[in-house]
């Protein structure tokens, strides 16, 4: 099973396609075995985001145990990964400050300073499950452009890659939000991927960029009144800023 885009030159990020490699993996199911529900158990885990198996992420589990009961793959034997990582060269170190924040978010959300957020900028949305691994550390920082828009820049590092994936997954599988409901592209590469989405109720927009790379995790919430839409384009370059960041 294929379900990546594999990098050009002139892209940084391949774009995953979820639904075509849940279909794909269904139907290869499917062919191999008439177990019951395992079809259904694989499209169940569409909701919210599934953070498809990059390295060291650990959303291929989540499936393992489709694989295992309806495959009869033995308990040892690890199950085929969900997709292959795509091969793309990943940006310089940079530090995430005010600077690199305004030059990602050109055409977004210009004016951004480090300050305290003038907005409460979690997400209205309780996760599946409330338990999350503990970093072995972690920073946060604050950014705010203007009276009405702020956001929140948490870093966490942990022992292992595997960690830094179960965090990832847990933030963003199986979540129940308030408000209308909107999701981005999620991008995959070798060591870790980025999963984007978005919440708006009424005139207030939230949005969650989280990006694991090899032991690290990075997640940034933007927050404020008339935010609009994230465009592609600044969606691209704050993920690959969150990551240069974490190469840092």
């Amino acid at each position: 099973m294929d379900g990546r885009t594999v990098m050009s030159d002139g892209d940084d990020l391949g774009t995953f396609d979820l639904d075509s490699t849940f279909d794909r993996f269904a139907a290869d199911v499917d062919a191999r075995t008439r177990a019951r529900g395992a079809e259904r158990a694989i499209r169940s885990a569409r909701r919210r985001r599934v953070a498809a198996a990059a390295g060291a992420l650990a959303a291929c589990t989540v499936l393992a145990g489709v694989l295992i009961g309806t495959l009869g793959l033995p308990s040892h034997q690890p199950a085929p990964p969900v997709a292959a990582p795509a091969q793309h060269t990943l940006p310089t170190p940079a530090t995430f400050d005010a600077n690199a924040f305004n030059e990602a978010a050109d055409g977004w959300i210009g004016g951004w300073t480090e300050g305290p957020s003038p907005v409460s900028t979690e997400m209205p949305c309780v996760p599946y499950d409330g338990s999350l691994p503990e970093p072995l550390d972690s920073s946060t920082t604050e950014f705010r452009a203007g009276p009405g828009i702020g956001a929140t820049y948490k870093v966490e590092r942990f022992d292992t890659a595997e960690r830094a994936g179960d965090s990832l997954v847990r933030q963003t599988y199986g979540e129940t939000c308030q408000g209308e409901l909107f999701e981005l592209p999620d991008e995959i590469w070798s060591g870790g991927q980025s999963v984007v989405y978005g919440v708006k109720i009424g005139r207030q927009s939230f949005y969650e960029i989280l990006v694991a790379h090899d032991t690290d995790l990075a997640v940034l919430q933007v927050a404020g009144a008339d935010v609009g839409e994230l465009a592609e384009d600044a969606r691209k370059r704050i993920v690959l800023a969150l990551l240069a960041d974490l190469r840092t």
